[in-house]
């Protein structure tokens, strides 16, 4: 019994340390991943920069690692298509791969699959993370195949020769082996007999999770099976140990505890005094180690040493506080290479820091930078070390060899001839490094270190040089998006300081963004000075701020009178942002002074004359319609007679407007109370209905329910809706006309929809002008005086204080 206690502690222990380990692998494979998956060039990039990527990673993985238990990666894109895998494999991906690939690449969520069996019947587990992009939006999945075989290695190695015999194994949350040290037991179907020999839990410390049991092993023989479940994980791990070990412990227990009991009992205290005060020494110099190290110090060696389980344990110290002193001193090393090229946008500034960095890495003996620039520029160089002067005859062909190969090692020079020129270098070169810069726009430059002596270049030198390379690739890039962007915006200052038309720009706060020279000339303002203020406290005109700040993707207008007189025509429209966002608003303003002088000359002269002839019209349509009683007239005189008649009236129906224009703009018949548009557009739409049926037109009328009243005048609304659905139906050869109305936040929306032949953008600007009429071939024969829709404006706009616009596309019909 004892041994059997001794053994199922020991067995538990095993176990315990096995399944808390498990986790670790999961965090570390998100890990991995999640590092590579915040580049979104890994899906948005060329073939050659994904491939690139993915080469880093298992360098990475190799160097933290050891050994790359990934077996492939594959990016998908959005819509969860494979966008690349690496290195190609022809295992087919599994239904559950891409539905967790799709669930990341949409939602953002990582994920795993269960283990499953991939070639040879190697058990994989697939984990999948989302790919962000610069905005913090998923744009894409990256999953990796774990080979849990390799992954679960080391945890395996550590259940096999449990108390000197025996094995160990792990099994999935499906019943199936993962990891197992004979191979041919992998994905294995594995379960605890319902019927045991006996039952042992009884034997187990009190606190322990597992079970234990006595069975029978493949060949026949008795066997102490000991399992339990991870507490935070579904996976299973299994110690099996032959029973015959627990008996043969029994007797090598039993013998040598007597005699020790008998015989050491008096010696024991002597020996033990001796070995605590022995033990203590060095162990409280590792206890002052460790929280050395906890608090940063890692400068301090750690002198423990010896052939002990202490001594060894101080030489694993030792060497884990050397590791993290190294990889602390490139950290911080990168940062401030990081910071010192994020802080700039000058080449002749940045590049350095990065030389810098390189030699004091590396410890190489010269290292340069080619960085191509445009045609007009050529290429700039830079180097540091005592080499780096005499590295410069290699510039061109070493630029060239990168740029076709994607990357120069050699380790010793002399044993190579694939570099022109390198042998009048022969005796001051010994070892060359060189890694392309590489950006959006393509290949950008090289960066080459190069050693005196043949070097042999180690995974971690690899590593940071490639990062070094991707940082110098940044800082060009940024440079090239600087300039561009500077002169972007260099021309667009000049444009704008050059033109008369006043430009105002507000951002998605409704704050000032930009004034052109125009605009402070014309308000009476600094831009300097009211720049970032919120626009309604800048300008004074209360049409203007609603025109900027009303939310509509449609271009509006409106004029703008100055308190000097003059007019402005102000049209203001949305700055669309980057993914459809409104990203403010820009107002072009320009001087209409003179033209609305013009116009009301024109109009005054247009009233007075209207004015004058409506008294002989009527004359001479009285005495027209007279001629009959004076005596039979002959076919021909009546044909003659209904043309002027004709006349007659179209002339009459011009004065008409053309009076009931200018009685609108003058504000006569100041009539206002409450109106149901509902029933207005219905009686309206009905007085018109025969006109449509009788051109083979459809009528029809939507009117939505809850129209709140209008305050305005009955009559001139009725005309104005009586204008737009005799327009519509003038103009639509066949089809139908469509009239809605709906409620608007605090105002009634009238829609007048036809399927006529559409109205082209340059007519679109003039069509509520005053005698402006389509001039289409289609229309020719259509009578019109050009006042209806400039009547619809005026009523709408002057004495409703609503606005009134057109959205047409030709060939589609109009609104």
């Amino acid at each position: 019994d004892s041994a059997t206690d001794l053994t199922l502690k020991q067995m538990s222990h095993d176990a315990r340390v096995a399944s808390e380990a498990i986790p670790d692998l999961d965090l570390i494979s998100t890990n991995l991943l999640t590092q590579i998956a915040h580049d979104e060039n890994l899906l948005l990039g060329s073939q050659g920069e994904r491939q690139a990527i993915m080469d880093q990673f298992f360098t990475l993985e190799r160097w933290l690692l050891t050994s790359a238990y990934f077996r492939q990666l594959v990016v998908f894109d959005r819509s969860g298509l494979v966008v690349q895998q690496y290195p190609e494999d022809s295992t087919p991906l599994l239904d559950s791969e891409e539905s967790i690939a799709l669930r990341a690449a949409t939602e953002g969520y990582p994920d795993e699959t269960r283990v499953w069996a991939g070639g040879y019947g190697v058990p994989i587990l697939s984990h999948v993370v989302p790919i962000w992009n610069e905005q913090g939006a998923p744009i894409g999945a990256l999953l990796g195949r774990v080979d849990m075989q390799v992954a679960l290695a080391s945890t395996v190695s550590s259940l096999q020769g449990t108390v000197g015999a025996g094995g160990g194994f792990i099994v999935d949350g499906q019943g199936y082996t993962i990891a197992h040290s004979n191979k041919d037991r992998l994905m294995q179907p594995w379960s605890p007999p319902e019927d045991p020999i006996q039952e042992v839990n009884g034997k187990l410390p009190t606190d322990d999770l597992g079970q234990a049991y006595e069975g029978i092993g493949f060949d026949g023989t008795r066997q102490l099976v000991y399992y339990r479940d991870g507490p935070d994980h579904p996976w299973i791990v299994v110690v099996i140990v032959p029973y015959e070990r627990v008996l043969s412990l029994a007797t090598e227990v039993a013998g040598p505890l007597a005699l020790f009991l008998v015989g050491g009992g008096a010696l024991l205290a002597v020996v033990l005094a001796l070995l605590i005060r022995r033990l203590n020494q060095p162990l409280l110099a590792l206890s002052r180690a460790a929280g050395a190290m906890a608090h940063r110090d890692l400068e301090t060696p750690i002198l423990v040493s010896g052939e002990d389980e202490v001594g060894r344990l101080g030489d694993a110290f030792e060497q884990m506080r050397r590791v993290l002193r190294d990889r602390l001193s490139e950290l911080q090393l990168l940062l401030g290479v990081s910071q010192g090229v994020a802080a700039n946008l000058d080449l002749s500034q940045g590049l350095p820091l990065i030389l810098d960095g390189a030699l004091e890495a590396t410890g190489a003996d010269g290292v340069r930078i080619v960085a191509v620039s445009d045609k007009e520029r050529g290429s700039s160089t830079f180097s540091k070390g005592s080499l780096g002067a005499a590295m410069a005859p290699l510039d061109l062909t070493i630029a060239r060899l990168v740029q076709r190969d994607s990357g120069l090692r050699l380790d010793n020079t002399g044993r190579t001839r694939i570099i022109p020129g390198l042998d009048q270098l022969a005796d001051q070169v010994g070892a060359i490094l060189a890694l392309p810069l590489s950006t959006s726009q393509g290949y950008q430059g090289v960066l080459w270190i190069a050693y005196r002596e043949p070097h042999a270049f180690t995974k971690s030198e690899l590593g940071f040089i490639s990062t070094l390379a991707g940082q110098a690739s940044v800082l060009i890039e940024n440079v090239q998006l600087f300039e561009a962007a500077e002169g972007g915006r260099q021309r667009l200052a000049a444009i704008l300081a050059s033109t008369g038309d006043a430009v105002i720009v507000i951002d998605q706060e409704d704050r000032i963004l930009l004034l052109n020279p125009a605009a402070e000339a014309d308000f009476e303002m600094a831009a300097s000075q009211v720049m970032g203020q919120p626009v309604a406290s800048v300008l004074s005109d209360a049409g203007l701020i609603d025109l900027l700040t009303v939310e509509s993707g449609q271009g509006i207008t409106r004029e703008v009178e100055l308190p000097d007189g003059r007019v402005l025509y102000a049209s203001a429209s949305s700055i669309s942002g980057d993914v459809g966002q409104m990203g403010g608003r820009v107002a072009v303003l320009r001087d209409i002074t003179h033209l609305k002088e013009l116009d009301e000359m024109k109009t005054d002269f247009v009233n007075t004359v209207s004015h004058d002839l409506r008294s002989p019209l009527t004359y001479m349509r009285g005495y027209v319609t007279m001629l009959p009683m004076i005596g039979e007239l002959s076919i021909k005189q009546k044909e003659y007679l209904a043309k002027i008649l004709s006349g007659i009236d179209q002339m009459t129906r011009l004065v008409e407007d053309l009076l009931s224009l200018a009685r609108i703009e003058s504000d006569v018949d100041q009539l206002v109370q409450p109106i149901e548009m509902g029933g207005l557009i219905q009686g309206v739409a009905k007085s018109y209905n025969t006109h449509a049926v009788s051109k083979g037109l459809s009528l029809n009328v939507q009117v939505a329910d809850g129209l709140l009243p209008v305050e305005g005048n009955p009559t001139l609304l009725r005309q104005a809706v009586a204008n737009l659905i005799d327009n519509a139906i003038k103009y639509t050869p066949n089809g139908e006309v469509n009239v809605r109305a709906h409620m608007g936040e605090n105002h009634v929306v009238i829609q007048v929809q036809d399927t006529g032949p559409g109205i082209s953008q340059a007519d679109q600007v003039r069509l509520f002008e005053r005698f402006f009429r389509v001039k289409r071939r289609d229309s020719l024969g259509i009578k019109g005086t050009g006042l209806g829709l400039a009547i619809v404006k005026s009523i709408v706009e002057r004495r409703s204080g609503g606005r009134v616009w057109v959205e047409s596309k030709l060939g589609a019909g109009s609104s």
